[in-house]
C-alpha cells in the first residue's frame, strides 16, 4: 500500500501580530537568589517592548484581526489532526512531520534557515529544513509585513516565499500546527490565541506545554491603562 501524502498548514500566531518595530524581540532577564526569575523577567521584558512599540507606532498593538476569518479559508480532511506548541520547531517533531509531502507555513518569518545550516537538532528558525527536498515548501507572510524581503532576501534551501493574498486554498489539508511564538506576542493577546486554537475545525491531538505568563499579563495591563491615562511618561524605570 502507498504512503499517503499528506498536507501540512502550519500557522505561526506571530503572523497576526503586525510588530512596528521590525526588530528581534528583546529579553531583559531578572535573577533571584542566582536563578532566573522567570515572571519578573517576563514582565520587565514586555514593559521594555511597550515602550518600544510606543516610540515606533504611538500605540500598542493587538491583533491585526484576520485570524478571525482565516480557518474559513481552508478545508480538511475527515482525518485531518491539530498540534499546538509555544515554539516552532516542534513543527520539526517526527509526529507533526509523518508522511508531510507538503507543507504550507503562515508566518512573519520563513523559519527556512539564516546564517547556517543546524548541527543536529533544529531551532525555530530552521525547522523547515527537517523537512527533505522531497516534500514541497510553500511561507506565506502576512500582508503587514512589507519589509520582509529586505529583511529576510534569502534561504538555505528552496522554499517558494509570497505574500498571502487572503485567498481560499483548494487543496485539502490534513495536518494543522498552530504555535504561539511568546517570544513574538505579547501577552495580552494570549486570549485571543486561546479562541484561535479553540476554533480550529481540526481535532486535537497533541498539544506541547506553553511558557506560563498569566500571571503577568494584569500587572502589564493596569501599567498599560495607566499610560494611556498620561500618569506614566515611561512604562520601564532604569
Amino acid at each position: 500500500m502507498a504512503t499517503p501524502a499528506l498536507r501540512l498548514l502550519s500557522v505561526d500566531w506571530d503572523y497576526f501580530f503586525p510588530d512596528p518595530t521590525g526588530m528581534p524581540p528583546v529579553c531583559l532577564p531578572e535573577f533571584k537568589g542566582g536563578k532566573l526569575d522567570l515572571e519578573a523577567t517576563l514582565l520587565r521584558t514586555w514593559l521594555a517592548r511597550v515602550d518600544m512599540y510606543v516610540k515606533h507606532g504611538g500605540q500598542i498593538p493587538e491583533t491585526s484581526g484576520e485570524e478571525a476569518g482565516f480557518w474559513g479559508r481552508f478545508t480538511f480532511s475527515l482525518e485531518s489532526s491539530l498540534f499546538t506548541a509555544e515554539f516552532h520547531c516542534f513543527a520539526a517533531h517526527p509526529e507533526v512531520m509523518a508522511d508531510v509531502s507538503e507543507v504550507w507555513n503562515f508566518d512573519a518569518h520563513h523559519d527556512a534557515g539564516y546564517e547556517s545550516a543546524p548541527d543536529g537538532k533544529h531551532d525555530d528558525g530552521s525547522w523547515l529544513m527537517a523537512y527533505g527536498h522531497d516534500v514541497e515548501k510553500h511561507v506565506r507572510y502576512p500582508s503587514w509585513k512589507q519589509g520582509v524581503f529586505e529583511e529576510e532576501p534569502t534561504t538555505l534551501i528552496e522554499v517558494d516565499r509570497q505574500f498571502d493574498d487572503g485567498g481560499q486554498m483548494e487543496r485539502s489539508l490534513d495536518r494543522v500546527f498552530i504555535c504561539r511564538s511568546g517570544k513574538w506576542v505579547p501577552p495580552w493577546i494570549d486570549d485571543a490565541y486561546r479562541e484561535f486554537v479553540a476554533s480550529c475545525p481540526v481535532a486535537l491531538v497533541r498539544s506541547w506545554p506553553l511558557i506560563p505568563r498569566e500571571s503577568i499579563v494584569e500587572h502589564l495591563k493596569s501599567e498599560i491603562e495607566r499610560w494611556r491615562r498620561g500618569e506614566l511618561t515611561t512604562l520601564l524605570e532604569d
